[in-house]
């Protein structure tokens, strides 16, 4: 969890959810950005097709309609806050760990994405394990006023 997430419910309640039971894990879409230091949004979203195709790895068609892969945004998951089940995604975060451990592996991803953000679903990809998205898109919200003062 991200420590500039306002939570308006208990995030604990999010292991309830269908998508957490059936998957052992609950990730979120992250804001749609048409802004990134490495140039245009078609480089990122060839830049994961051509790395999935050099892993002999296919596109999931979940992620076909995304909006990394339609040339709306940069950005797919929200990584502010993350739920894993530990033995449900273990192949999952066994690739996670490879990326950090394999600095030639590590420089090639971070180079093409901002932070971690998309690790999570690649490593899913990578390691063929299930999993998928909270159907809805991201909220945000501005900073919270005192509605007596109006002050921040």
């Amino acid at each position: 969890m991200d420590a500039d997430i306002y939570y308006v419910t208990n995030p604990i309640l999010l292991r309830r959810s269908d998508i957490y039971k059936k998957y052992g894990q609950i990730w979120f879409r992250d804001r749609i950005s048409k802004w990134h230091r490495n140039g245009s949004l078609k480089n990122i979203s060839n830049w994961v097709q051509d790395f999935f195709n050099r892993k002999n790895v296919q596109l999931p068609e979940q992620l076909k309609t995304e909006g990394l892969f339609q040339g709306e945004s940069y950005h797919l998951q929200e990584s502010g806050l993350i739920m894993v089940n530990k033995k449900k995604q273990k192949k999952m975060l066994e690739y996670l760990g490879k990326i950090h451990s394999d600095k030639d592996l590590a420089i090639e991803i971070y180079d093409h994405v901002h932070g971690d953000k998309e690790t999570f679903w690649i490593s899913s990809v990578m390691s063929n394990t299930e999993f998928s998205f909270n159907p809805w898109r991201v909220t945000i919200t501005n900073k919270l006023r005192n509605p007596l003062t109006r002050a921040v």
